[in-house]
């Protein structure tokens, strides 16, 4: 009689792949979840790519954004509390980096409780402040030759 077994198959990156081979080959317990983590922890928030309020990219043509009043950068974001567990003072940063440096780094208002499985709407921080537009003309050439 032949004996059928199943056995799940995931994808994952290759370093966290190296890590499960290593940690397997040490004999060591390997614990991994398959499927709908929702309540599973008591702390665990998450904001999805989807619910995320940000500018797309090039979605100003240059001669148009040539100040900060013709194209203000919003940015927020849904959180989802996937937790069993009411969470309190729940806020988010953004930050935004150029060429490594921080330009723009702001914190949400704190929402002083976020129930189990509920979500916030969208909240936001405050508008990102004037960009130096002179400078943006000039890392376009830069990068893409004259315009």
């Amino acid at each position: 009689m032949i004996e059928i077994f199943c056995f799940p198959v995931v994808f994952v990156n290759k370093s966290t792949g190296d890590q499960i081979r290593i940690a397997i080959e040490n004999g060591d317990d390997v614990e991994v979840l398959i499927g709908d983590k929702t309540g599973f922890y008591a702390n665990d928030l998450s904001i999805f790519d989807n619910g995320v309020l940000r500018p797309n990219f090039g979605s100003l043509p240059l001669n148009l954004a040539n100040n900060a009043s013709n194209s203000p950068i919003n940015f927020g974001g849904k959180v989802f509390n996937n937790g069993s567990g009411t969470m309190t003072n729940v806020s988010v940063n953004v930050e935004v980096k150029r060429n490594g440096t921080s330009i723009y780094s702001q914190n949400t208002a704190s929402q002083p409780t976020l129930n189990a499985l509920d979500s916030i709407s969208t909240i936001t921080v405050p508008a990102m402040p004037a960009l130096d537009y002179s400078q943006v003309g000039t890392m376009f050439e830069q990068a893409f030759g004259e315009i």
